[in-house]
């Protein structure tokens, strides 16, 4: 199981002089569930069958939370007949375990749902601000958005206005939790 923060971390990890790449036995599944290029995990796939190991990109949601709470959902993106056992391990970190599609597609899913987040997180910041700016407290707004159809996780678990939520990352002077 590897989890760095960038594609060249990974690329290192497996690559580089000492590498997983060059000590690995034969058949062993390495499991990334960092966040990095679909196409770099895809690469990094075909390497490692050329050397009969087993490349599964599995990049995570759910945050330093989910982490804590054993709810993390896993994106996973590897042959069909290679996801039984990578489910099996990773359902010890988390709670929903999807298989993507071949190597790579875990990546591209990660990818979709951090767009849709981050589009969430700037429509969420620029409403609490407006109401605010309007005179309405930020807190009472949450609370009223986390129950109405403005409802959404950046709403009601990671807010980005700081104060409104303890033990999120705006409230932690922006401190991000990787």
């Amino acid at each position: 199981m590897t989890s760095v923060p960038a594609t060249k971390d990974v690329e290192e990890v497996l690559a580089g002089p000492g590498g997983i790449f060059e000590n690995a036995k034969k058949g062993t599944y390495i499991v990334d569930t960092s966040t990095i290029s679909p196409i770099a995990s895809k690469e990094f796939a075909a390497e490692a069958k050329k050397r009969d190991l087993i490349f599964v990109d599995s990049p995570m949601s759910g945050g330093i939370t989910g982490a804590q709470n054993g709810t993390l959902t896993f994106m996973v993106g590897c042959d069909k007949e290679n996801f039984e056992p990578v489910k099996e391990m990773l359902l010890g970190m988390g709670k929903n375990v999807f298989h993507c599609g071949g190597p790579g597609t875990g990546e591209i899913a990660k990818i979709c749902n951090n767009l849709i987040l981050g589009i969430n997180m700037i429509a969420t910041a620029e409403g609490l601000s407006l109401g605010e700016k309007l005179g309405i407290d930020p807190k009472i707004l949450s609370n009223i958005l986390s129950v109405s159809t403005g409802r959404s996780w950046c709403v009601d678990t990671y807010n980005p206005r700081p104060g409104v939520l303890e033990n999120v990352p705006a409230s932690r002077n922006y401190s991000n939790g990787f």
